[in-house]
């Protein structure tokens, strides 16, 4: 006869298992982010693609980032009844949404997302917001360097500072 916890503990437990996961999608995107060799455009695609799998029913999640123009979506992203969405601020300004639906809305009354996965989704456009500032600015680095490299590199006379 297998020992089973009671209801009250199997409930903690399940809560437990869910903020683990929540967890280890932000980990991840974490480690997605810091990926020097991978441009801006792929990181977006590959967090989008790692959201599904911290909700409650990852098979039947779906999830969109579009920053400006540039539209990421997992391979089963549809219209959904039900769906969360957050803008996505880089720098002050709105640079976007995160939408995260439940293709499978199960005919449910009340919107079937908790309040756990409503701050996961906070916190994940904000960190997309930040990820976005920085490559921005590091490309506005790279441009720079190359302005200057280019100017010492062709000046007809050599440059004293």
């Amino acid at each position: 006869m297998e020992a089973s916890l009671p209801d009250n503990q199997e409930n903690l437990s399940l809560q437990l298992k869910e903020r683990i996961k929540e967890l280890e999608c932000l980990f991840d995107i974490s480690v997605i982010a810091a990926r020097p060799d991978v441009v801006l455009d792929q990181i977006i695609q590959n967090i989008t693609n790692r959201i599904p799998a911290a909700f409650q029913q990852p098979e039947n999640t779906c999830a969109r980032i579009t920053i400006g123009t540039q539209i990421s979506e997992t391979v089963n992203f549809q219209p959904c009844q039900w769906k969360l969405d957050t803008t996505i601020i880089g720098d002050g300004k709105t640079i976007g949404i995160l939408e995260v639906g439940y293709i499978d809305s199960r005919a449910h009354e009340v919107s079937p997302f908790i309040d756990e996965e409503k701050k996961l989704l906070e916190v994940i456009a904000t960190r997309i917001g930040l990820i976005v500032l920085s490559h921005t600015v590091k490309e506005v680095l790279i441009q720079s360097e190359n302005k200057y490299r280019t100017l010492v590199d062709n000046a007809p006379i050599g440059i004293v500072q």
